[in-house]
């Protein structure tokens, strides 16, 4: 169990707003029912995304649980009859780097494309002139039309 800081993640501070705040995480380690090393990662914590939509400052709340099964390699693991073929697996090494292996899981939970809730943006109001500015531009060859 800890916090990691999200300063601390260089390639996840990329895709960030702001790098300030951190993430509380769990990782146990098990068998699986065929003898197979594991590791159950839960990781919970809210980052700053930029919106796709207006580029301002969204709040993403994290809840991820993921489970994970350590390999040699990845020819060695078949899944067996009734068992989910979607198994998640990673190479199993003498030393594992659980920031790294925390930073990548959290960048694979965040959406593709983070975008407020319809009607959340904040759109420019006004023009610097008074004059009122298309938000699209097909609304801005509407207006060119007329």
């Amino acid at each position: 169990k800890g916090v990691l800081a999200l300063a601390d993640m260089p390639r996840l501070a990329e895709q960030l707003f702001d790098s300030t705040g951190d993430v509380r995480y769990a990782v146990r380690g098990y068998l699986t029912d065929q003898g197979e090393p594991a590791l159950a990662i839960r990781i919970t914590g809210s980052v700053k995304l930029r919106c796709e939509r207006c580029l301002e400052r969204l709040q993403f709340g994290l809840q991820l649980e993921r489970e994970l099964v350590l390999v040699s390699g990845a020819d060695e693991f078949q899944p067996r009859d009734g068992e989910d073929d979607l198994v998640d697996i990673i190479p199993a090494a003498p030393r594992l780097d659980l920031q790294a292996l925390l930073e990548e899981e959290v960048m694979l939970g965040l959406p593709m494309a983070p975008r407020h809730a319809e009607g959340e943006c904040r759109a420019p109001d006004a023009a610097s002139d008074g004059e009122e500015r298309p938000v699209s531009a097909f609304a801005a060859l509407a207006r060119l039309k007329q």
